[in-house]
């Protein structure tokens, strides 16, 4: 007889990029166990208690602004704004520790691309947008691109690496080591096969501060 799944940690399945992963951040109690999930408008995820995976480091508690689980199986702790970070760590082997992180003190500021945008139609009811934008120093290289206002499917590619594709809210891309500090081509596809339309929404880079665990 297995073991109670949720002793070996829930994984967390996401319809909208593929990406199956345990949950960072949770607390286990007797009959149960309880974590925050923080999802944002029309986003889903599947919770599956599965006896079958294999332990892995998480945390009991955090205050962190964002606590995730990177596609390498690490545990990121963001910060949108300078200050202090503290969480518990439970590795496989049980021993529970306290930590505390403290982040740089220059404050972040998000990044609004509207200027300098060219649209170019496709022939399959889309639009391929690009922009070029400086980024300063404080945004490379922690930062997330949010694209607001579309529907049906976004694709993006910064400097000329794929971010991935999106066909649900949120449209939003981790930008990890595409973004470098000085000039970057941004260049989103947009397709509307059904609604046959498309038009730029609001579109941002969001820097934080981030620690791997």
């Amino acid at each position: 007889m297995h073991p109670f799944p949720w002793r070996r940690g829930p994984e967390l399945w996401e319809p909208a990029c593929g990406k199956i992963g345990q949950a960072a951040c949770h607390s286990h109690r007797e009959g149960g166990i309880s974590f925050q999930l923080d999802l944002a408008r029309y986003e889903s995820v599947f919770v599956v208690l599965n006896p079958s995976t294999q332990p892995e480091v998480y945390l009991q508690a955090s205050d962190a602004d964002e606590t995730v689980r990177s596609d390498k199986g690490e545990i990121v702790l963001r910060k949108y704004a300078p200050g202090t970070v503290q969480y518990i760590v439970v590795p496989p082997d049980g021993k529970i520790e306290e930590k505390r992180l403290v982040t740089p003190s220059r404050p972040l500021s998000t990044l609004a691309l509207r200027e300098g945008r060219s649209r170019t139609a496709l022939e399959a009811n889309g639009d391929v947008y690009k922009c070029r934008f400086d980024c300063a120093k404080d945004l490379v290289p922690s930062a997330r691109l949010a694209v607001e206002g579309k529907t049906q499917v976004v694709e993006a590619k910064l400097n000329g690496r794929d971010l991935g594709l999106r066909f649900a809210c949120p449209f939003s891309f981790e930008l990890g080591g595409a973004l470098r500090e000085g000039a970057n081509e941004l260049e989103l596809r947009h397709a509307e096969p059904y609604t046959f339309t498309s038009r730029l929404g609001n579109t941002k880079v969001v820097p934080y501060y981030e620690f791997h665990v």
